[in-house]
């Protein structure tokens, strides 16, 4: 098992982060958890449902995350809307993980790109002529807008609504974490969006690991983006999950030490 007593930090929130160490477990790995971010909800959800009472308005829904489903459908049911509502709405999805969100809320998801990108999802959805229609966006506070610009070029209209926001968190395992950095003790830090490497370093309040982290760990990412968010500060990640989900981050990591 080349996973076998490795100790892999965690950063992903809370609720998600058991998927991850349940499977890093199952090849023999220690996983440390180390919550960078938060998932809560909107802190007004006046849009969305007026959006939502107003449902002949618009043409479909783009998800692009897990977190965009769960809470657009909890609003949904909260308001008591009929799944009838969406029946003929086009839905499209990034993932396999956000389809099968999108389908344990009965709803049935249109397309959804074999690459894990806005850029994917964008070349998928501009094929079902979309010029003149308008589709719903629901989003974090930090999501990124490129899937709106694009779309908007193909002459479609995208309403980004905030359904949930990602903060930063406030681990309880600080100081032992930068203690373990510190004496090479964590063989891998898992980073699967650019907030958990972002906030990681801002909690973590270290200059010495933050300019040491690449003697001191690996670092092992989900999605090309959150690659490019951590070269922006100077650290080039070791491993990059491919394709970006956590099967492929796990596969990936067990690859690296499998040739290390």
């Amino acid at each position: 098992m080349s996973l076998k007593n490795k100790s892999i930090l965690i950063t992903r929130n809370q609720e998600q982060a058991g998927e991850l160490a349940e499977l890093l477990k199952n090849y023999g790995a220690i996983p440390i958890l180390f919550p960078t971010i938060e998932i809560i909800p909107s802190g007004s959800f006046d849009k969305l449902d007026s959006l939502l009472n107003s449902s002949d308005d618009f043409d479909g829904i783009l998800f692009t995350s897990r977190n965009a489903v769960k809470f657009f459908f909890e609003r949904f049911n909260y308001l008591n809307f009929s799944t009838s509502v969406l029946k003929n709405k086009l839905i499209f999805a990034v993932g396999e993980k956000t389809k099968s969100e999108i389908e344990k809320n009965n709803q049935k998801c249109t397309a959804f790109p074999e690459s894990y990108t806005s850029e994917s999802l964008a070349d998928i959805i501009k094929k079902y002529n979309i010029k003149g229609k308008k589709f719903i966006f629901p989003r974090s506070n930090i999501s990124r807008e490129e899937i709106v610009h694009m779309l908007s070029s193909y002459g479609a209209e995208i309403i980004s609504v905030v359904v949930y926001q990602t903060i930063c968190a406030s681990p309880k395992n600080v100081n032992e974490i930068r203690k373990r950095l510190i004496e090479k003790c964590i063989d891998v830090i898992t980073f699967t969006s650019p907030s958990t490497a972002i906030n990681f370093f801002k909690i973590i309040s270290d200059n010495y690991i933050k300019n040491s982290i690449s003697e001191l760990t690996k670092i092992a990412v989900i999605g090309k983006t959150t690659a490019i968010t951590l070269e922006k500060i100077g650290i080039k990640p070791d491993i990059l999950a491919e394709p970006s989900t956590i099967d492929g981050l796990i596969k990936n990591i067990k690859i690296f030490f499998e040739q290390n």
